[in-house]
């Protein structure tokens, strides 16, 4: 029997407004590593760790087209 998948595409930002665009498959495995500093890159630098923006989809190719047309719009 086939598995259901979720993904989700997220925004967190930080206090003065720099914002990170991400994917993962556990919305809130990432946020918690966003938040205690384990999510280590640009995130991290920036202190990006609160959750501005969520959507989720049931075709990870979806959530990859959807992260990289908001890319675009930076």
């Amino acid at each position: 029997m086939p598995r259901d998948h979720k993904y989700w595409l997220y925004i967190v930002a930080s206090l003065t407004g720099t914002l990170y665009v991400g994917m993962t498959n556990s919305i809130d495995r990432r946020i918690a590593e966003h938040k205690d500093g384990t999510f280590k890159g640009f995130a991290s630098k920036y202190a990006c760790d609160r959750l501005v923006h969520w959507e989720s989809f049931d075709d990870v190719r979806k959530a990859i087209d959807s992260g990289k047309a908001v890319e675009r719009l930076a």
